[in-house]
């Protein structure tokens, strides 16, 4: 019995987070006994020698106009007698979708990991949803995401909407530190990594600040790094927020986040995560395989992954009330509390998004579909 084939279909072999995951699902699919090819049609090639040493064959289409690339592709996936096509990022699953019309033999998941509630801007950017109904399975990064996929094109069934979080490599993240003594240092400091663009991102959390008591409020310290624009992030901008934090006499501070803000979740005391939007960010992963404490809005799937009371508190990032009360609790919780909910944030971080983990339950769909295709 021949092996079957299956083609992973991407824009590059960069260093992404989506192009990284889709290679260690390649990588193990290969090793368990499948024949794995790549396509893709972008240069980045950091990750193209790890394929290669597992004999993982890669073939780019060279740079043309975007229809000359669909032709392109679609030549190479209806003629390469696959049994599955997998498609990672919203282009590449695009042009696989469309490569199987009018109809097709093989099976294809593709990846949505970018769906927004708000209409797209551009009308190819609207087409997107509407193509996913030709797909045999489509994988979400959260729930939410999973819920906007299928809001956005009712012609989808439910059944063919899966989700499995992003994997992390944990291999470079530091141990969560052992439990403090309740004698130990008095001042808690949060890390917090967000965009911020101008005062009315760091309005809620001043007042938030400026609502806990003055004990409370020497009791904190947090440290705001941006991780927007290198504009947003210029030393004049940053000073100008700075300044204005100190009229109001406030422990806050401003700064230009680092490449790898991993370090700087390591040896905080706390992390908080005031996101306004409903993109699950990799910051959180860090925080809870760190074991912190974690203060959230409730957003996307934080609501599941930081249950309130237990990973850390929730709370609504636009309402100073709201981050004001879960800062109080966060405060008022003993060293012994916060690091247990560290600990428990770890237990979950390590089942929910290690590598091994996530791509067992890829290999596990992918062969539910091999196994459609064969019957």
């Amino acid at each position: 019995m021949s092996r079957s084939r299956i083609l992973c279909v991407t824009d590059d072999l960069g260093s992404g987070g989506a192009q990284r995951q889709l290679v260690e699902i390649a990588l193990f699919l290969c090793q368990i006994g499948y024949d794995v090819e790549f396509l893709v049609y972008k240069p980045e090639n950091s990750q193209e020698p790890i394929l290669k040493q597992q004999g993982i064959k890669v073939m780019r289409i060279p740079a043309c106009g975007f229809f000359s690339r669909i032709c392109r592709m679609r030549k190479i996936i209806r003629g390469g007698n696959y049994n599955l096509v997998v498609a990672f990022r919203r282009t590449p699953a695009f042009i696989c979708e469309v490569a199987g019309l009018p109809r097709r033999k093989w099976k294809l998941a593709v990846s949505e990991r970018s769906s927004r509630r708000n209409k797209a801007k551009t009308l190819l950017g609207r087409f997107y949803p509407y193509f996913h109904k030709f797909a045999d399975c489509i994988i979400c990064n959260t729930f939410t995401n999973s819920t906007v996929v299928m809001e956005s094109n009712p012609q989808i069934k439910v059944e063919n909407v899966h989700v499995i979080y992003n994997c992390h490599d944990f291999s470079n993240w530091r141990q969560p530190r052992p439990v403090p003594t309740e004698t130990d240092s008095s001042t808690l400091r949060m890390v917090i990594a967000a965009r911020v663009s101008d005062m009315s991102h760091l309005k809620v959390l001043m007042d938030a600040m400026l609502h806990l008591t003055p004990q409370e409020r020497a009791a904190l310290r947090v440290e705001w790094y941006n991780c927007g624009s290198k504009e947003m992030g210029s030393p004049e901008l940053l000073e100008s927020f700075n300044q204005q934090i100190q009229q109001k006499r406030l422990h806050l501070f401003v700064r230009r986040a680092p490449y790898d803000m991993n370090e700087m979740i390591a040896d905080s005391d706390i992390v908080g995560l005031f996101s306004f939007s409903e993109k699950l960010p990799r910051e959180l992963c860090s925080a809870m395989a760190s074991g912190k404490p974690i203060i959230s809005a409730n957003v996307s799937d934080m609501p599941l992954l930081v249950e309130d009371g237990r990973g850390g508190f929730l709370c609504d990032a636009s309402d100073h009330l709201s981050v004001a009360s879960a800062l109080h609790k966060m405060i008022r919780s003993t060293n012994s509390q916060r690091h247990e909910m560290g600990r428990y944030n770890t237990q979950r971080a390590r089942f929910l998004f290690s590598n091994e983990h996530t791509v067992q339950r890829y290999v596990v769909l992918f062969q539910k579909l091999l196994n459609n295709f064969s019957t």
